[in-house]
């Protein structure tokens, strides 16, 4: 009578199990540790959660317990994990008090994302980084022991270890090449493990220690992979094809990029923009930064101008957002915008030559064509939806023209109402709604020239709101090129300038156009009143009237305070100006200038900017952000600046009345470039020989021409060296290390292949490890093993080929089949065997070294080799 099985015990774990559970761990391991390694903010550690998770799982496969309850357990151990762990970054002195600090703070994060606005709190990344650990370890381990398949822990592990390596290219390959190593030992076992499985509901017999020989075999495989990985880019480049596949691969996460920037600022990410890389949609406020001399770019430019990387239009108090609405690809020479109509602005070409890759065209917010294929990016417009009905107070927050037009169409909705029979007592906030024709009769008689309307209705087929949409230019924020370019590749860009002195805009006035206002007078009901009350002391003091003169107080008061790179940053989610306004002075002075009054506001160009921004709004000037790089050094010898990583920048854009947009330098100790002040211009190699004219026809202007630009390429080239610290030609040839790495490879892969022997026989027998390496040894010196072969006749095949060892591998033969297929006890001991193995092994390399043949040709039993 078969007895009743016992419920929720653990059954007992078979060998293989254990090398399972083994090898699922050490990939696990290798994915949290690159993790650890790519320090994502202040994350805490995963592997706890990745080991509780493994251990988790590989304890309910081996119960009886029910799916439905193993789930519930999972589900209820992992909450408890995931706050134990995600909370450890949360304000509390207890486990319970972090607890519920984190899970309010989750819920802040959730409110944020719905407003659409920026977070820059790092707890609930924790959280969630924990369950997505939890989850991943639990169901991998979960998957593999019930499905007995490699696949699903190799792929779904895989995905998560190089999308994380992704965001850290060239560093910590380690943690991969433990990976693949440990993910081809698995395969390589659970392939064997099915089989031994198979074999066994057959009834055939099978060596104790396959699992384990399977596990040696696919730990030496992968080794040679990865050492065969280490030695391929030496030899010939990595696959572009392969990149490519990668970027099909990584797309769906690539899609996330923007919301992640929004809603995940306070966590360290991809390393800072460096080189000319895309400035983000949203710029945070951060900490420390560290630029660098290193030359960047040529800009062959008639005037010195700012060179926007991207535009920035709403401040939500943690950071900056300039979020595209409109993507718009476009072929070279195409316009990008309307001719502007501002006054004092002047057309030039710019030449840029990169020294690095990029796909960014400059600068933006002004790139009305380039000779390239490009991607312009522009604003949405300003869009309001208004109700129809219900309370009012909201609609005091609108545009006067706007709230004015909404106003006056429900006082028109309400004495149409109230003028019906029995309509009793109706007001704003209980009118009822109206047809669409009604409304429509109304609006065209009183909509403003720059707004458009839209009506949506209700269930009822009855107006609920109006959408209103404010007219206006496109706004540009940013231009990519289609292609990217490599280093020293050019493109010419068609840009306007300001030209306008300072005495024109001094008369500018305030008559602002309703499209600059609605988006560039917006402050957020976050930020602090003091904050405001500065802005206003500020113009006071300076006696400030009109927009430049209260452009030029906030520009004096900011210039006065302390340059400074190594500022800590704001705490989570708190105002960004207003630290940097209030908070920096008890922060020390920078290393640079020990002795700097500390009681001066400290910061770097991002804070500056963003104040000089959100002062100005607050007394009424249209202004907005910029990200990009300063204008550069001028090099005389070259007739074009140079731009280097120091000169990444943040700064002010003002918006003048009937002038546009004009640059204003706010950072301490940078100065800004003269307006409208003209450099010489030498032509710009590499991008043709321009429109000549009439002097088409002559061969010597033409031969100048091209002197000119050989020789102002050979003046760009001295510049750049004399740059980068004088380094000369010679000194630049890169140092040829393929002679001294092949050799060193090599006798990699040979202690690797020692390694790999020694490994392949761990776990045996002796009686196994010694036949097995006869038989091994023999495929490699020349004496092949059939597989019709019984060991004994094996062993009489090498006798016959080497006579003096045939003793010796009966030997071998004889002990190996009383192991494997003999109940009967050893008749001689490990050091026995091993002394005959020896005598073997010597044996078959003296028969190699008087038969040089091919290695692998096989000894035909009976028949003299």
């Amino acid at each position: 009578m078969r007895s009743a099985r016992v419920p929720w015990v653990l059954e007992v774990v078979p060998v293989t199990d254990w090398i399972t559970f083994a090898l699922l761990g050490v990939m696990l391991v290798a994915v949290g540790w690159a993790v650890q390694l790519a320090k994502w903010g202040d994350l805490p550690s995963i592997l706890p959660t990745l080991i509780l998770g493994w251990i988790a799982a590989f304890l309910a496969s081996r119960s009886s317990m029910p799916l439905a309850v193993k789930l519930v357990l999972a589900v209820t151990i992992g909450f408890g994990i995931i706050m134990w762990q995600g909370s450890i970054p949360a304000d509390g002195i207890s486990l319970i008090e972090r607890s519920r600090d984190a899970w309010d703070r989750f819920w802040a994060w959730i409110v944020v994302a719905k407003e659409g606005g920026i977070s820059t709190d790092s707890v609930p990344f924790a959280l969630m980084f924990m369950t997505a650990s939890w989850v991943t370890a639990y169901t991998v381990t979960a998957l593999t022991f019930r499905l007995r398949n490699p696949w699903a822990p190799i792929a779904l592990l895989s995905l998560g270890l190089m999308s994380n390596l992704s965001f850290r290219p060239g560093l910590y390959e380690q943690t991969f090449f433990i990976f693949i190593i440990a993910a081809i030992a698995l395969f390589a076992h659970l392939t064997a493990a099915r089989r031994m499985a198979r074999w066994e509901a057959q009834g055939v017999k099978h060596p104790t220690s396959l699992g384990w020989m399977s596990m040696t075999d696919g730990l030496l495989l992968g080794i040679i992979v990865v050492a065969i990985a280490l030695i391929l880019p030496i030899i010939e480049p990595r696959s572009g094809t392969l990149d490519k596949a990668w970027d099909v691969v990584s797309s769906p996460i690539d899609a996330l990029h923007g919301p992640a920037t929004r809603l995940l600022a306070g966590v360290k990410a991809k390393p800072g923009s460096t080189g000319l890389g895309v400035p983000d949609s949203v710029l945070t406020f951060k900490g420390p930064i560290h630029l660098t001399d290193v030359p960047l770019a040529w800009v062959n430019s008639r005037y010195s101008t700012m060179l926007p990387g991207r535009v920035y239009d709403t401040y939500a108090s943690t950071g900056w957002i300039g979020t595209a609405e409109r993507l718009t690809p476009v072929g070279a020479r195409t316009e990008l915008f309307q001719e502007p109509t501002d006054l004092e602005r002047a057309r030039t070409q710019q030449f840029i030559q990169p020294l690095v890759n990029t796909e960014l065209a400059l600068p933006a917010g002004g790139v009305y064509e380039v000779d390239r294929a490009v991607v312009a990016e522009y604003l949405a417009p300003v869009t309001y939806r208004v109700p129809l009905n219900g309370p009012v107070g909201s609609l005091a927050a609108l545009p006067d023209d706007v709230r004015d037009l909404v106003f006056d169409t429900r006082f028109a909705m309400r004495d149409a109402a109230a003028s019906e029979p029995d309509a009793g007592d109706i007001t704003l906030n209980s009118q009822p709604l109206m047809p669409q024709q009604n409304v429509i009769e109304y609006l065209q008689d009183h909509m403003p020239a720059d707004l458009e309307v839209r009506l949506e209705m209700n269930a009822d087929n009855l107006v609920e709101k109006l959408v209103l949409t404010r007219v206006g230019p496109l706004e540009q924020i940013q231009v990519t090129l289609q292609q990217p370019l490599e280093s020293e590749q050019m493109y010419s860009v068609t840009t306007y300038v300001s030209i306008a002195d300072d005495e024109e805009l001094q008369e500018s006035g305030d008559d602002y156009p309703n499209w600059v206002k609605d988006r560039y007078l917006s402050l957020p009901g976050t930020l602090p009143a003091d904050v405001k009350l500065l802005a206003a002391e500020i113009v006071r003091s300076a006696g400030a009237v009109t927009p430049f003169e209260k452009v030029k107080a906030v520009q004096a008061f900011l210039q006065g305070q302390v340059y400074s790179q190594e500022i800590s940053g704001p705490a989570a989610n708190e105002d960004g100006v207003y630290y940097f306004l209030f908070r920096t002075q008890d922060e020390p002075c920078p290393s640079d200038i020990p002795d700097c009054d500390k009681s001066l506001i400290k910061g770097y160009s991002q804070y500056y900017g963003s104040a000089g921004a959100v002062l100005l709004r607050a007394v009424g000037v249209p202004s907005r952000m910029v990200a990009g790089w300063a204008a550069g050094e001028y090099i005389p010898a070259v007739g074009s600046f140079l731009i280097r990583d120091s000169d990444r920048h943040g700064w002010t854009q003002v918006y003048f009345a009937e002038y546009g947009w004009v640059d204003v330098e706010m950072t301490a100790g940078k100065s800004q470039p003269v307006r409208g002040q003209e450099y010489p211009v030498l032509p710009s190699p590499g991008l043709g020989v321009p429109d000549l004219g009439s002097f088409e026809e002559d061969p010597n202007f033409l031969q100048d021409l091209q002197d000119l630009e050989s020789l102002a390429q050979q003046a760009r080239e001295l510049a750049l060296r004399q740059a980068q610290g004088g380094a000369t030609a010679q000194d630049s040839r890169p140092f040829k290390l393929t002679w001294v790495i092949i050799p060193i490879a090599i006798v990699g892969l040979f202690a690797l292949a020692a390694l790999g022997w020694t490994l392949w026989f761990r776990g045996m027998s002796s009686a196994e490890s010694t036949y097995t390496k006869m038989v091994r040894m023999g495929w490699l010196l020349g004496v092949r093993h059939r597989p019709w072969q019984t060991p004994t006749e094996y062993a009489t095949a090498v006798g016959v080929a080497v006579p003096a060892v045939a003793d010796s591998a009966m030997v071998l033969a004889v002990e190996f089949e009383r192991e494997m297929y003999s109940a009967s006890g050893r008749e001689f001991l490990a050091d026995d065997l091993q002394q005959h193995w020896r005598k073997v092994q010597r044996g078959l390399i003296g028969y190699r070294l008087r038969h040089l043949r091919l290695p692998g040709r096989e000894f035909d039993e009976g028949r003299s080799a």
